[in-house]
C-alpha cells in the first residue's frame, strides 16, 4: 500500500497544476462577485472582514497555484494536496464567518473536492471529501436549527461523495487506459524485449548533451548500439515453422538480454533484428557485440523437433555523449551490420559513429568469433547492393527513415 508521501503526489503535476490554476480562478472571481451582491444586497452576516477574509483566501490559494503552474516539477508534491484542504478549510471558515450555511454557501465545497478526485489517488480523493463533508456538517450544525441542519448535511454530503466516486473511478479507468496503451507502444507483445519507440526515446535521451560531464580522466562518457539480426530467419521459419520461428526469437531475446547488464536497454525493432543500448565510461563496444554473438552461438534452441542451432549477426557503433545523435549511432551500426552480413553473417563487425573530441575512435575491422575477418576497404554506402538477408526474409528490413550512410567511413584506427 502506498504511504501517505506517495498517495499526496498528484497523478500528473503539469496537469494538476494547471487544473489549480483553472479552479483557483474560477473561485477567485466566484468569490469576489458573491462578496460584492453581499454588501449591495445588506446580506445579514457579511462585513468588511468577512469579506476580506473570503477574497484573501482565495487570492492566496490563487498565488501559490500561479506559482505551481510556472515549475510543477519543482513545487512539492503534497503542497497540491494541501492546497485542497486549505480550501476546505477556507470555505468552513467564510461560511461560519457569513453565518451563511445556505446550498450556494456550501457550493464552495465544491472546487477542492472536485480538484483532489480528478488529479489525486483515492487515499487522497476520500480525504478531501471526508473532510469537505466534515466542514459542511459543523457549518450547518452550528448555523441551523437540528432538524434542518440533518437534512442539509445529508443533501451536501451525498452529493458530495458520489461526486468523488464518479470522478476517482473515471480518472482510475483512464489511467489503467493509459497504462495499458504505453505497455503497446513500449513492449513488444512476443519477445517481452522494449519496442523501437521506446528505445529511440531512450538514446536521444542518453545522447542528450546536456548529460555530457567531464570526468576526471578526461574520458567522456560513451553510448553503444548493437543491432543483432538473426541469420536465415525466413529460411528457419519455411523449415520449421512459424512457431519454431517465433520460439527462436523468444529464445535470442533472452539470450541477449542475459548477455548484458540490466542497465542496458535491449529491443525488438521488428521481424528478426533486435538491438541492445548500452552506456557507460568506457565502453569496449568490440567486446559487448563479441560477448552476444558468442553467447548466441553456443545455445540451439530446444524444440519437440530437436534442437535448432542459431546464429546472429551483430553490428555495433558508439558515440561520445553531447557529441552525436541517435541518427548517426544508428547509422554507424546499421553499416556496421552490413559489413558483418557481407562477410558471410554470423560474424561481428564495428564502425566508427564520429571522431571524439578525445581522440577515441572504434576500431573498424573486428574479428568474428568464429574466425570470419571483417574486411577493410573503402566505405560501405547505400547504394551498394545488400547481401541477400536469406530466404524469404523481408526484402528490407531497414526502416524507411533510415539515415543516408555514404558519409560513414570505414575509420581504420
Amino acid at each position: 500500500m502506498a504511504t501517505w508521501r506517495e498517495a499526496a503526489e498528484p497523478r500528473n503535476r503539469a496537469a494538476t497544476a494547471r487544473t489549480l490554476l483553472v479552479v483557483a480562478s474560477i473561485a477567485t472571481v466566484v468569490t469576489a462577485g458573491w462578496e460584492i451582491l453581499a454588501h449591495a444586497s445588506a446580506r445579514p452576516g457579511t462585513t468588511l472582514a468577512t469579506s476580506t477574509l473570503a477574497i484573501g483566501g482565495a487570492l492566496v490559494i490563487l498565488v501559490v497555484a500561479g506559482v505551481c503552474a510556472r515549475d510543477p516539477q519543482r513545487v512539492p508534491g503534497w503542497l497540491f494536496a494541501g492546497l485542497a484542504v486549505l480550501g476546505v478549510a477556507l470555505v468552513s471558515a467564510t461560511c461560519l464567518a457569513n453565518r451563511d450555511a445556505s446550498a450556494a454557501g456550501l457550493y464552495g465545497f465544491l472546487y477542492p473536492v472536485v480538484f483532489a478526485a480528478a488529479h489525486f489517488r483515492r487515499r487522497v480523493a476520500w480525504l478531501v471529501t471526508g473532510l469537505a463533508v466534515v466542514g459542511g456538517g459543523i457549518v450547518t450544525t452550528v448555523l441551523l436549527p437540528s432538524p434542518d441542519s440533518l437534512a442539509d448535511l445529508l443533501l451536501v454530503g451525498t452529493a458530495l461523495v458520489m461526486l468523488t466516486t464518479v470522478l476517482v473511478s473515471g480518472v482510475t479507468r483512464q489511467e489503467r487506459l493509459m497504462d495499458r496503451l504505453h505497455t503497446l507502444a513500449w513492449v513488444d507483445g512476443l519477445t517481452g524485449l522494449v519496442t523501437r519507440r521506446k528505445l529511440v526515446e531512450t538514446a536521444r535521451e542518453l545522447l542528450d548533451p546536456a548529460r555530457s560531464v567531464p570526468r576526471e580522466d578526461g574520458r567522456a562518457t560513451s553510448v553503444g548500439l548493437l543491432l543483432v539480426d538473426v541469420d536465415h530467419f525466413k529460411g528457419l521459419n519455411d523449415t520449421h515453422g512459424h512457431p519454431i520461428g517465433d520460439t527462436v526469437l523468444v529464445h535470442v531475446a533472452g539470450l541477449v538480454s542475459a548477455a548484458v547488464r540490466p542497465s542496458d536497454t535491449v529491443a525488438r525493432l521488428g521481424g528478426d533484428e533486435l538491438a541492445v543500448l548500452l552506456q557507460g565510461p568506457s565502453l569496449d563496444i568490440a567486446a559487448r557485440a563479441r560477448a552476444v554473438h558468442a553467447t548466441v552461438r553456443r545455445a540451439p534452441v530446444d524444440t519437440a523437433a530437436g534442437p535448432v542451432a542459431v546464429t546472429v549477426s551483430v553490428g555495433a557503433a558508439q558515440v561520445d555523449v553531447g557529441h552525436g545523435q541517435w541518427e548517426d549511432l544508428y547509422a554507424a551500426a546499421d553499416a556496421a551490420l552490413y559489413d558483418a552480413k557481407l562477410a558471410g553473417r554470423d560474424a561481428v563487425a564495428t564502425r566508427p559513429s564520429q571522431q571524439s573530441p578525445h581522440g577515441h575512435q572504434i576500431p573498424h575491422g573486428q574479428q568474428s568469433t568464429h574466425g570470419h575477418q571483417i574486411p577493410h576497404g573503402q566505405p560501405q554506402t547505400r547504394s551498394r547492393p545488400r547481401p541477400p538477408r536469406g530466404r524469404g526474409e523481408p526484402a528490407d528490413a531497414r526502416r524507411p527513415d533510415d539515415p543516408d550512410l555514404e558519409s560513414v567511413g570505414s575509420g581504420r584506427s
